[in-house]
């Protein structure tokens, strides 16, 4: 009978080395994967015991022709405003809370206020001239660079359409004469300007034609018109509820209704896409996270998406209330969440929730230092 012959020691030398090889990188694979998830662990949990509490900070809330400053201690309390203000008008607060900028719509012109001081007399501050188009001007967008610079975007509202870009650097309580920078009429409707006054987005509406459905574009380019990309492209001609831009201008929130929000970056790159998505939105100070809700009805959560990392923490929020604000503190230490006439500040890396003692109600102007003079 035939047998088989043994394997040559040599060849059976190398299979069980091989094993052995496989064996141990699948142990090493096995054991850095535990360290890892580990640290992890370890790291999101100190987050969460270890979250420093935020700086003293007042939450500021227009609610109609009225100003209301909040924190979390105490009641709220009303800042003194121009008469005359109207709930038409629109605030817009530098960060240091020391300014403020108020857009007056106007059908024979918008216009565009600096008010330095509660209870002040606000200034006039020039729009651009003729030389540039006839106007009436329409203020599309209005941002504080920084503490002493502000980019407004205009569109002329006549036959000619064409956009400006106005800068105007503020020294104390005097504006340094504005500098104006021609846009030209592009393509689609100027819709919204990166707070570092770089980007600008425009609408694009393509009317439905025969079978086809109408289409709405969102396009983004530099300022200097360099670069044009496409940043969202969706079926249906109704504009979008939000285009809000990161500080760095580098990442973009589209909410649209019906759609949910869709978040991109600059280059029109998708980032994330949040099919129940819904305003209210709002980037870190530093552009590292963006807070944002999702949900409906009674049912709601509160995400915060890290930029960087493009990791997704979902929160409970404090309320079945529909969410009515949302903001940072300036040191993005914490949350500020509105539902109802009620205000919670929340830890983004535990979750964990404190209501402020103030009732108030209306949509939030900023959120800035306690002592800062629109702070009181």
């Amino acid at each position: 009978m035939a047998t088989s012959a043994p394997l040559p020691g040599r060849v059976r030398t190398r299979w069980a080395f091989g094993l052995l090889n496989i064996v141990g990188l699948l142990a090493v694979i096995a054991a850095c994967a535990v360290l890892f998830t580990m640290y992890l662990l370890r790291l999101d949990d100190s987050d969460g015991r270890s979250a420093p509490p935020p700086a003293p900070y007042r939450v500021l809330v227009q609610h109609g022709s009225e100003l209301w400053s909040a924190g979390p201690t105490g009641q709220a309390q009303a800042v003194p405003l121009p008469s005359g203000m109207t709930s038409q008008q629109t605030l817009r607060l530098s960060p240091d809370g020391l300014k403020m900028l108020i857009i007056e719509p106007n059908a024979g012109g918008d216009q565009l206020l600096l008010h330095t001081a509660p209870g002040s007399a606000p200034a006039n501050l020039s729009l651009p001239p003729k030389s540039l188009n006839p106007g009436p001007w329409h203020i599309v967008a209005a941002t504080w660079m920084d503490t002493h610079n502000v980019a407004v975007l205009l569109e002329g509202r006549g036959p000619s359409r064409g956009g400006v870009l106005a800068h105007y650097s503020i020294q104390g309580s005097t504006v340094v004469s504005p500098t104006w920078l021609p846009l030209g009429s592009g393509i689609g409707q100027l819709a919204a300007l990166s707070p570092d006054a770089q980007h600008v987005a425009r609408l694009e509406t393509k009317p439905a034609s025969g079978a086809f459905a109408g289409q709405t574009i969102v396009r983004l380019s530099q300022i200097s018109g360099d670069h044009p990309t496409v940043a969202f492209r969706y079926l249906g001609e109704m504009p979008p509820e939000a285009l809000l831009w990161s500080p760095d201008g580098g990442t973009l929130a589209i909410q649209v209704p019906g759609l949910g929000l869709e978040i991109r970056k600059s280059s029109g790159r998708p980032v994330r896409e949040v099919v129940d998505g819904a305003v209210p939105a709002a980037f870190s100070p530093r552009g590292a996270s963006l807070a944002f809700i999702s949900g409906s009805g009674l049912f709601w959560q509160v995400h915060v998406l890290n930029l960087h990392g493009e990791i997704d923490s979902t929160l409970v929020p404090p309320s079945n209330g529909v969410p009515t604000l949302l903001g940072w503190t300036p040191d993005a230490r914490a949350l500020i969440y509105g539902t109802g006439n009620s205000l919670w500040q929340i830890d983004p890396a535990s979750g964990a929730s404190t209501r402020l003692p103030a009732s108030v109600s209306g949509s939030l102007v900023g959120i800035v230092p306690a002592g800062a003079p629109f702070a009181r």
